[in-house]
């Protein structure tokens, strides 16, 4: 099994789609990627007589690549008042 957890985070400022002239925006993302790998295998060796043999082998795998949480918390800075949408 093998996991590799990824999490990046930034913070922004400036316009974004202003409502009025002069409207700024501070916009904090962040964001978690979470893989998952499993593999898994059977190896067998049989021999049935001195001229009768087998060799199996038998895999599973299996791959999940998740992104469980996308979060944006934006500030809007209005002339002298600031707001918040989560």
């Amino acid at each position: 099994m093998i996991h590799n957890n990824n999490q990046t985070y930034g913070d922004y400022f400036g316009e974004n789609n202003p409502e009025q002239t002069g409207d700024l925006e501070f916009l904090i993302r962040q964001q978690v990627n979470d893989n998952l790998l499993f593999v898994n295998q059977l190896i067998g060796d049989f021999r049935i007589t001195d001229k009768l043999k087998y060799h199996i082998g038998l895999a599973f795998n299996s791959v999940t690549g998740n992104e469980p949480d996308r979060d944006s918390n934006n500030y809007l800075y209005e002339m002298d008042f600031c707001s918040t949408n989560k």
